[in-house]
């Protein structure tokens, strides 16, 4: 009897304890509406305030364009010999074995008058905050002709590229271990490529242009259940010598190459920027960005992992030969850029469907504390990077909005600092990797920042 009774004491406290411990670790999923809280006000009252500040300029286009090298430097102690590839957590931080082919920074400067802005991406998987931060302080400390806030960055999201730039649980089982040598070599070669480009500013025209790719792409989340953002965005801009930059933006995660890939590679982008500038000889400089690829995985049929990426990079860069002749250029041009800090939900790491971590806990695997927007307006482009993955299904109904008005939407992301996945409301309750694993805010954080996005689109089209 004595031994039943101790048990069941001891059973009584262990449950007591547990649920001590869940009263202190969890909280209930927030479904409060997004417009009706305090970061819903404040951010409108900011974008409000930006909008009223921001002085686009309207006059002859000069542009510039430069890149760097982001291939690991193997002059440096412990580059290429044990730095890790960023990508699938599947590698758990495995050092990569080689370089399949070469990575690069490559940025298109823009100036009308007294504006400047400066288009920029990268082979990697995003650009972490970290190497944003130390990018602003090396812009700042060298008197570079750019303000931070003017630079809309991206990255190609290829998952067979360099990793070690992220400290935390999270980064690093996408990343790999940190080392702060990578943010800071990272870093430099960033700032290179952006005073490159504005070494090279010279007159220059622009062009816009767009076309269907649905052979490519497929919705990974709901599949033919959603819908597919199959639009090829381009931006085409030739210097008056006749050198040209081709940034181009596309919805299908760059992911043909496997977690068993151990090489780092620029994937299928890669392959389209090398197709274009192979193709269209010296003084080419094509530019991948990632577009809205929250949900969206590349279509590739046939041979080897890296067939397949060259045959979807190919077919992809032999579409923008199709379209080069049939350009409109234009000169003259209206610039302006525009930087949102955006207000962020509570942190929604979620247990089950209705319970989450408490954001003190969450915040130390996620430690996320705020974001951007960063936009730009060129003529009758308007571009808008995200700091997510951000959903293609929201990118459709944004890119139409703009267009019956006149205009050519792009919606990127990876813009300098990172949020997960953002993606429609009516997916959260899911329980898949992006609607559940990787929806790090909330299941308002798609409604709210696809409305900021179109308030920006709005106000950039005002001018």
């Amino acid at each position: 009897m004595k031994k039943r009774f101790s048990f069941l004491k001891i059973s009584t406290g262990v449950l007591v304890v547990l649920l001590a411990l869940a009263v202190l670790s969890l909280k209930k999923v927030d479904y409060q509406p997004y417009y009706e809280a305090e970061y819903y006000t404040s951010t409108r009252a900011r974008l409000d305030s930006v909008l009223a500040g921001t002085r686009p300029a309207e006059g002859p286009l000069l542009a510039g364009f430069g890149r760097a090298s982001l291939t690991p430097d193997t002059s440096r102690a412990g580059f290429g010999k044990s730095l890790p590839l960023a990508g699938y957590g599947k590698r758990r931080g495995k050092a990569a074995t080689g370089v399949h082919d070469s990575l690069f920074i490559k940025a298109i400067a823009l100036r009308v008058q007294e504006q400047t802005a400066v288009l920029l991406s990268q082979d990697a998987l995003i650009m972490h905050s970290a190497v944003t931060e130390r990018v602003n302080r090396l812009l700042e400390e060298r008197g570079v002709a750019v303000a931070p806030h003017q630079v809309l960055y991206s990255a190609t999201h290829s998952h067979s590229c360099i990793g070690g730039w992220g400290d935390g649980v999270i980064y690093e089982l996408f990343a790999g271990p940190y080392d702060a040598r990578v943010v800071q070599w990272w870093a430099e070669q960033v700032v290179a490529a952006i005073e490159r480009a504005l070494a090279d500013l010279t007159p220059a025209r622009y062009a816009l242009a767009s076309f269907p790719a649905s052979a490519f792409v497929r919705n990974r989340l709901v599949g033919s259940r959603g819908r597919i953002d199959s639009t090829f965005s381009l931006l085409a801009v030739r210097q008056q010598d006749g050198d040209l930059a081709l940034a181009g933006a596309y919805a299908a995660h760059a992911t043909v190459l496997p977690p068993s890939n151990t090489q780092f590679s620029g994937d299928y982008p890669g392959y389209w920027q090398r197709k274009l500038e192979d193709e269209l000889g010296e003084g080419t400089h094509a530019v991948f960005f990632a577009g809205a690829v929250g949900s969206h995985s590349p279509y590739a049929q046939g041979g080897q992992p890296f067939e397949q990426a060259e045959a979807l990079g190919t077919a992809l860069a032999d579409s923008v030969l199709r379209y080069l002749p049939k350009l409109a250029w234009k000169q003259q041009a209206v610039l302006a850029s525009l930087f949102l800090p955006i207000d962020l939900p509570e942190l929604h790491a979620r247990l089950t469907t209705n319970w989450r971590f408490r954001p003190a806990l969450a915040r130390r695997f996620l430690p996320i504390t705020g974001t951007e927007l960063r936009a730009l307006r060129l003529g009758e482009l308007l571009w808008v990077g995200t700091p997510c993955d951000f959903s293609g299904e929201l990118a459709i109904d944004l890119r139409n909005h703009a267009a019956v008005q006149g205009f050519q939407a792009v919606i990127s992301s990876f813009n300098g600092s990172y949020i997960g996945y953002v993606i429609p409301g009516h997916y959260y309750r899911m329980h898949s990797y992006e609607s559940f694993n990787m929806s790090f805010f909330g299941p308002y954080m798609g409604p709210y920042l696809n409305e900021m996005v179109r308030r920006t689109l709005d106000g950039l089209m005002r001018y």
